[in-house]
């Protein structure tokens, strides 16, 4: 779900949301784009839980250290350089990307928000996200296309194809 609200956004902004390989990059461009990583993800990812225990009981051993230091993202880092630390920096949150400036924008918002959520046992299910109202808003039907894509054949009674026809 979530890789779904990330090529929604690519979608609606004709760019890749996170376009990095680095994962601490990703973690400090998600907390931009998403708002602040709630804690108790970071401490899931912090410790790894003993798998054999029902109780679920922390092993104490830290799964990414790397990636966390004092309960947080640990972004800037002395290993981070300069112009990782400019892309972040230069990051737009959710709601600057996707104005909530009409209801349909809202509604679009809202459903990103949802797929975008840190924590995958409280993100959208695929069923609620195909309820969910942004995809129920009627919405005009798209204006003809008056330039063609490519591979596009017209039809031989549309005006695309007596220009042709006159010009080939």
């Amino acid at each position: 779900m979530f890789s779904i609200g990330c090529i929604l956004v690519e979608f609606y902004t004709g760019d890749a949301l996170f376009q990095t390989h680095d994962n601490l990059e990703h973690l400090a461009m998600m907390e931009v784009v998403m708002g602040k990583m709630p804690q108790r993800m970071i401490d899931k990812a912090r410790y790894v839980l003993n798998p054999s225990s029902s109780i679920k009981v922390l092993m104490g051993r830290v799964k990414k250290p790397e990636f966390f230091k004092a309960g947080k993202i640990d972004f800037p880092n002395a290993s981070v350089g300069r112009s990782s630390r400019k892309y972040v920096k230069c990051m737009k949150s959710l709601a600057q990307i996707i104005p909530p400036t009409s209801s349909h924008n809202k509604l679009f918002l809202d459903l990103i928000e949802r797929l975008l959520d840190f924590d995958p046992d409280t993100r959208i299910t695929v069923d609620k996200a195909l309820s969910h109202p942004y995809l129920k808003v009627a919405t005009a039907e798209p204006p003809s296309a008056t330039v063609s894509h490519p591979g596009h054949r017209p039809s031989i009674h549309s005006p695309e194809a007596v220009v042709i026809r006159a010009n080939g």
